[in-house]
């Protein structure tokens, strides 16, 4: 699991946290299939040694961070009712370009769960994420976000409703500025991390609080800026 750079955050005989490295599918998909490539889900099954895994949420191709699963039906059905309580906090780490109004603020724009590539008429169902700007450098903003809900490509659907789209996002991003930060910054992929979740074991009662700091790339990307965020900050994330 290693090879893939998939790395344990904690487990025990009920649960799994992970870190799932940017690149790496979580499950296939019907156009992933055609890849052939290994997923997250198999790397899991193969850890453990087991037939079935039940993962619990998802993160998109490009963006890294936590990943949790439960090792059973029971505990996967409770840990998705745990992470949907409000005092549940799953924060993300983002870069986008872009001039934002103020430094704290939610968005609610209603999204829907539709991908560009389906059919049909899917109803927008409710969206909460609040938004921090932690730092402005290089024309740059490196921003917390906190979901409430879980809506296709939510974070990066709701920053772009304010002009804010993240480096490197090929669907909703611009291209021209991506290709930049490829070219010129070598800044391979999104810059999205899953990098902090908070709340209560569904079997122990007890608190959790699990994080996966910025990865390497990420931070290596930062750190190699010719106006790179403060230090002290970068090693906070």
């Amino acid at each position: 699991m290693e090879e893939a750079g998939v790395k344990v955050l904690y487990e025990t005989d009920t649960i799994l946290a992970v870190s799932k490295p940017g690149g790496l599918i979580v499950h296939h998909n019907q156009w992933s299939r055609k890849e052939q490539v290994s997923t997250l889900v198999e790397q899991i099954r193969s850890y453990l040694n087991v037939e079935t895994v039940h993962p619990i949420f998802r993160l998109d191709r490009p963006t890294s961070g936590i990943v949790i699963f439960g090792k059973d039906p029971e505990t996967a059905n409770l840990l998705k009712i745990a992470l949907k309580d409000p005092d549940c906090q799953k924060l993300y780490i983002a870069l986008s370009r872009g001039d934002p109004k103020v430094l704290e603020w939610t968005e609610n724009t209603p999204l829907n769960n539709k991908s560009k590539k389906d059919r049909g008429i899917k109803q927008p169902q409710d969206a909460i994420t609040d938004f921090v700007v932690l730092a402005q450098f290089y024309r740059l903003n490196l921003i917390q976000a906190r979901i409430f809900t879980g809506r296709r490509h939510q974070i990066r659907r709701h920053l772009g409703k304010n002009a804010l789209q993240i480096i490197g996002d090929r669907e909703y991003g611009k291209g021209r500025i991506n290709n930049f930060f490829k070219d010129t910054h070598n800044l391979q992929r999104m810059f999205l991390h899953c990098r902090e979740i908070q709340f209560k074991d569904p079997i122990s009662g007890e608190p959790l609080h699990i994080t996966d700091p910025l990865p390497d790339d990420l931070r290596t990307f930062l750190t190699n800026l010719p106006e790179p965020p403060p230090l002290d900050m970068l090693n906070d994330l």
